[in-house]
């Protein structure tokens, strides 16, 4: 059963189209549009669009994350795919995904200048809760060639403010909660506002690779240029770490989708995210 509807919507979703409303509403055009789909969220602009152009088709939670995978990559990784599938589709166990979670991140590979030279810079970052009902995103690691050192004497930690403990929101400088949805160009304000870099720093460990980033963007070392690459890693779901990236392309199957799915037992995870985030 899987096999089959697999290669019914394949026949849907990948088929250039003429109708370029049609493909502009097949294509996932944002990482909450990729969350909605996943879960099935009712009254999306896709679903309504779904059942006003092909009556009868039966929208299935199934069908849904099958149409978030590349069908490259789905070509050759069928197994893993409906693995996941079942599991988070259970009737009596269903898994979703959300904003909110741990253990979800984007990976943004960055044009920088360091002491006049161009530079490329990986950022990693997540969302974090300030208070009751308030987020905001933070940089959790920083790669580079140029921070491949022990940390610096010159970085200096900016006191904490207990005043902003309990509601981060309330301080001037921050990441957006909504900063994906404007493809983090937001993120020239942490270089911008270099006095203030800790705001924009998670609560959690440091490698000595973000500690030197921090004391670069101090000192002035560091400007940037712009964001060349969004990628999301999600790992929230037990079992399973999910690589979303965007596909540009002029097909139904288009926008941020699946790209690489890996199975990870617990202590596998956690191997996983210490290397990834350098901690």
């Amino acid at each position: 059963m899987m096999i089959g509807f697999l290669i019914h919507l394949k026949s849907i979703a990948q088929t250039p189209s003429s109708d370029l409303t049609e493909t502009f509403a097949f294509s996932v055009h944002s990482i909450d549009d990729f969350f909605d789909r996943f879960n099935a969220r009712k009254n999306t602009a896709f679903e309504n669009y779904v059942h006003n152009n092909f009556p009868g088709y039966e929208l299935k939670r199934e069908r849904l994350i099958l149409s978030l995978f590349d069908y490259d990559y789905l070509a050759l990784n069928k197994s893993n795919a409906e693995l996941l599938i079942r599991q988070v589709s259970d009737s009596t166990n269903p898994q979703f995904i959300k904003y909110e979670d741990e253990d979800w991140f984007a990976e943004l590979e960055c044009k920088v200048y360091y002491k006049g030279v161009p530079k490329n810079i990986r950022l990693i970052l997540k969302v974090e809760q300030s208070g009751p009902d308030t987020y905001h995103w933070a940089i959790v690691s920083a790669k580079a060639g140029i921070l491949n050192v022990k940390a610096q004497d010159n970085y200096k930690a900016k006191p904490k403010d207990k005043s902003t403990d309990i509601v981060i929101g309330m301080r001037k400088y921050f990441l957006s909660p909504v900063s994906h949805g404007i493809d983090f160009a937001n993120l020239r304000n942490v270089f911008i506002n270099n006095t203030h870099i800790e705001d924009y720093i998670y609560k959690g460990p440091r490698s000595s690779s973000l500690l030197n980033f921090i004391s670069l963007v101090q000192n002035s070392q560091l400007k940037f240029q712009q964001v060349n690459k969004i990628s999301y890693r999600l790992a929230q779901l037990d079992g399973w770490m999910m690589e979303i990236n965007y596909f540009n392309r002029d097909t139904k199957n288009s926008g941020w989708l699946i790209s690489n799915l890996v199975k990870l037992s617990p202590e596998e995870k956690n191997k996983f995210m210490k290397t990834y985030l350098q901690l």
